[in-house]
């Protein structure tokens, strides 16, 4: 007699999934097209069909400790092929972000992000700790002479509202516990998907150190290997490309910066300085990549998917903040020394919002979806 499983369904849960971009769920009907067509897939157990079941059951701890929620990179190639139209791409990123929601602590910061009434109390925060600054330097009027953003807002003015910002990270730290503790719990039941075998109903193994699997992992990611796969959205590699790079090398010139403030390094940095080149080259990139996003979006949201608020909130701020970063230089090139200062501030108060609210926004997906990839690797979980 075969065993028995019993299943409590979460109504709440599937209610999530639909109002987070979801809705289409209730179209599938299980023919399994979603995971032929996916090209990430691993031969074993492949998504998204069984998450597509699992959501549609309510079964929300199985789908919490699912790595595959996060292998899946959002191609589309699934949505595109469902002759239902049941968009399984949507609903795993629908997934995704109730995730982020689940494990993120304190998680009633993540849920504002979701809903546009809190937008300008998200806004607010950084403008009140901005003019309270200004307030209790009594800095009201813009330096005159040459443009050096420090005579404005002193640098360790801005080292300290960098710590100030990622205070939120011990929130994100605790977040990645839960979900790494999550996927150690990590199971695929026989009675759940076709042709299992019956070592998956077991709990899943290590085969790989830690280290090992992290780099595999980071070669992956800055490789975008697996985005190089998918068919029907191909520019969404070009942009997430220049989006890592980019990021990668403004990296570099933030540390470079930092640097400079301790060796006391004589303000303004020329133009001509690596830190800079890194820091406008980084810039370039990622709005070039941001741009291509938002154009792949709006021309063809058939092939690039829907986005909701929770993705257009971010996109958006990225798209801004680089472009406001691009405008800051050019006007302090030209010497346009209101416009400089004035667009300094405005960068200042985007890069407070792109840092300090990291664990609630879609960045977070950064390290949750790394995490799932270590993971991953670590069980040797994959496509074959």
């Amino acid at each position: 007699m075969k065993e028995r499983y019993f299943i409590e369904p979460d109504t709440k849960f599937i209610k999530e999934v639909i109002d987070r971009g979801g809705d289409s769920l209730r179209k599938c009907f299980q023919c399994g097209t979603c995971t032929v067509a996916c090209s990430l897939a691993p031969t074993d157990n492949p998504f998204p069909r069984k998450e597509m079941i699992w959501a549609q059951w309510g079964l929300k701890d199985r789908l919490l400790r699912d790595p595959d929620i996060w292998l899946c990179h959002n191609c589309n190639d699934c949505s595109i092929n469902c002759p239902r139209g049941a968009k399984p791409g949507e609903v795993m990123a629908a997934i995704r972000h109730y995730s982020i929601m689940n494990f993120s602590a304190p998680n009633f910061i993540a849920k504002a992000f979701s809903q546009p009434r809190y937008l300008p109390i998200i806004l607010a925060i950084p403008i009140i700790l901005l003019f309270g600054f200004l307030w209790l330097t009594d800095t009201w009027a813009f330096p005159k002479g040459e443009i050096i953003y420090h005579h404005l807002v002193p640098t360790n003015w801005v080292f300290l509202g960098a710590v100030v910002a990622v205070i939120p990270w011990f929130g994100l730290a605790i977040g990645l516990w839960r979900f790494w503790k999550n996927m150690s719990q990590f199971e695929i039941s026989p009675a759940l998907t076709e042709g299992s075998s019956a070592a998956t109903a077991c709990l899943v193994t290590r085969t790989k150190k830690l280290a090992t699997s992290l780099i595999l992992a980071l070669v992956e990611i800055v490789w975008h290997g697996n985005f190089r796969k998918c068919v029907v959205n191909k520019i969404r590699n070009l942009a997430h490309l220049g989006l890592v790079i980019g990021a990668i090398l403004y990296f570099i010139s933030m540390t470079g910066s930092v640097i400079y403030t301790f060796i006391e390094r004589k303000w303004p940095i020329p133009l001509w300085d690596p830190v800079v080149i890194f820091g406008m080259v980084g810039t370039l990139l990622i709005f070039a990549g941001c741009t291509l996003v938002i154009f792949r979006r709006l021309s063809k949201p058939e092939e690039a998917g829907r986005a909701t608020y929770f993705d257009w909130f971010f996109i958006w701020l990225v798209f801004v903040t680089t472009a406001g970063s691009i405008a800051m230089i050019l006007t302090r090139i030209a010497g346009m020394v209101p416009w400089a200062y004035s667009l300094f501030l405005f960068h200042l108060v985007l890069s407070f919002i792109l840092v300090a609210y990291f664990p609630y926004s879609k960045f977070a997906h950064l390290t949750y979806r790394t995490l799932a990839i270590i993971y991953a690797k670590q069980i040797g979980r994959g496509v074959e």
